[in-house]
């Protein structure tokens, strides 16, 4: 059977126009709201799953005659925000979360506990809020910052010494059997550094740590150990790994290079890639956070309207995430300022950060775009519909 090249342009067509359509569907956007506590005063979103579901942070509250607190929450579509908690005997109610596992089941951050310091903790539904404990010899200072797929291996920093000897922080690893290790220190340098994030598998952990050259960012493994990323051009040696791809390609920063302060994009291929920063604006951009594969990476820049949340690919460069969100989807934000991105889901389709409402307070929110590889389809679409319309002039 003969199907006629204008046929196959009528059907080619409306599979990039029904795509096109699915994608004005699937882009959204919205504040996540505040605790339902009297009082709200701000909300911040840290992170998001890998899945997409479950968007973590904190919420802050002003309680009837009393101090201002800080809840870390967990939100999802179906349940909206919901508190934490504080633990039972915690010497201040100040807590926060920082990262979660793939489905959003396990929960990591940090809480203040009885004695005025400050531990890592682990929360599950059925489980409550359990803190890491510290390191031998360790103060009560131990954050947790990151979490792998299975909330089985929690990532932070641990402080030990004393007033007389010393503090000195520490890269952790935390998992239920083994409890809290140190991952040790790049060459030559004091004993200093952190551990912010975790691949999907726990087999690769980044982060921070003092080398003979100055600050630097590391990638740690079992097999390899700690091993110093590089540094950008140009600038004094210093960069921190924030984030690492759930694949374990990408690892995304910042950095001093000869501009200033700036977002970077490290992978084993290319090394180090600076990302710039949004036009205008003192120089200044951090990565939060990135998707499988490096395929979207989100973070903050300074424009010349101020700080602002950006949304980085391959393709286009980094670019001011309102106006991605306008320009590109349709989306009218109606007095929001998106100041900073902070997450990004696996597939690189929802991005949660912190901004302005239309109200002047400080609030999470959560949007979602098609999937970067999507727009690429679409062009690709239109690419060969302009062939197949050649194609259509010179064929009888």
């Amino acid at each position: 059977m003969h199907i006629s090249v204008s046929s196959r342009l009528c059907v080619l067509l409306g599979a990039v126009l029904a795509l096109g359509a699915a994608e004005s569907q699937a882009a959204s956007f919205q504040g996540l709201g505040f605790l339902p506590i009297p009082s709200p005063i701000e909300s911040r979103a840290t992170n998001v799953s890998g899945d997409g579901s479950t968007v973590v942070g904190s919420s802050r509250y002003v309680p009837d005659g009393g101090f201002a607190e800080e809840q870390a929450f967990q939100w999802t579509a179906s349940g909206g925000m919901l508190g934490l908690g504080y633990l039972p005997d915690g010497f201040d109610r100040q807590n926060s979360a920082s990262a979660t596992s793939a489905d959003g089941s396990v929960i990591v951050g940090s809480t203040p506990n009885a004695v005025n310091g400050t531990h890592g903790y682990r929360w599950t539904a059925s489980g409550g809020m359990q803190p890491l404990g510290t390191l031998p010899g360790g103060t009560d200072y131990s954050p947790a910052s990151g979490v792998s797929a299975d909330g089985d291996t929690i990532v932070g920093t641990a402080i030990t010494g004393t007033s007389t000897t010393g503090f000195v922080a520490h890269p952790y690893a935390w998992t239920p059997g083994g409890g809290m290790i140190a991952l040790g220190d790049l060459a030559g340098g004091g004993q200093d550094g952190a551990a912010y994030a975790i691949s999907a598998n726990g087999s690769v952990i980044v982060g921070r740590s003092t080398s003979a050259s100055g600050i630097e960012a590391f990638r740690w493994t079992q097999s390899a150990g700690m091993q110093a990323l590089g540094d950008l051009a140009g600038g004094s040696v210093f960069a921190q790994a924030l984030a690492i791809s759930s694949d374990g390609v990408a690892i995304v920063g910042s950095g001093s290079s000869s501009a200033g302060t700036e977002a970077f994009l490290w992978t084993a291929a290319g090394g180090m890639l600076g990302l710039g920063d949004l036009p205008g604006g003192t120089f200044s951009s951090i990565a939060n956070d990135v998707a499988a594969g490096g395929i979207a990476i989100v973070g903050g820049g300074r424009s010349a309207a101020g700080a602002r949340a950006f949304l980085w690919t391959p393709a286009a460069g980094m670019r001011d995430l309102a106006t991605v969100l306008a320009s590109d989807f349709g989306i009218a934000l109606g007095g929001w300022v998106l100041t900073s991105a902070t997450g990004i889901s696996d597939d690189g389709r929802v991005i949660v950060g912190t901004g302005r409402d239309p109200g002047g307070r400080t609030q999470a929110w959560m949007a979602i775009v098609p999937e970067p590889g999507t727009a690429a389809f679409v062009a690709l679409g239109a690419v060969a519909l302009g062939g197949m319309r050649r194609a259509a002039g010179t064929t009888r």
